[in-house]
Order: structure tokens, then sequence, then C-alpha cells
């Protein structure tokens, strides 16, 4: 089980450094929050890294 959970969180954490890079790569500089500002307002977790893609990119 653990081993199963190990590799999810590496899946995850693989699929959001290519959202992210996309986002760097497509979007004006400034959009994503920086990983302090991410670890402030949603928590070291890669469920918060994931829950701040979306919300940067709507509009508010």
């Amino acid at each position: 089980m653990f081993l199963w959970m190990a590799n999810n969180d590496l899946d995850c954490s693989a699929a959001l450094e290519v959202i992210r890079a996309t986002i760097e790569e497509h979007c004006p500089p400034g959009v994503l929050l920086d990983e302090e500002q991410v670890n402030s307002q949603y928590g070291p977790t890669l469920l918060g890294e994931a829950e701040r893609h979306p919300q940067r990119l709507l509009p508010p």
C-alpha cells in the first residue's frame, strides 16, 4: 500500500511540474505564486500545489 502511495505522489508531483511549466511558458510572468506564497496560502502539500493553478488562471 505504501509503495502505491509513494508512486502516486511521484506521479502527481511530475504532473504538477508539467502543468506549472506549461503555465509559465504560456502566461505572463507573475501569474503563479512562488513556493513560499503557495505554502502560506494553500499548505506545503501536493493538494495545495494543485489548488493553486486554477485559482491563479481564472479571472476574479
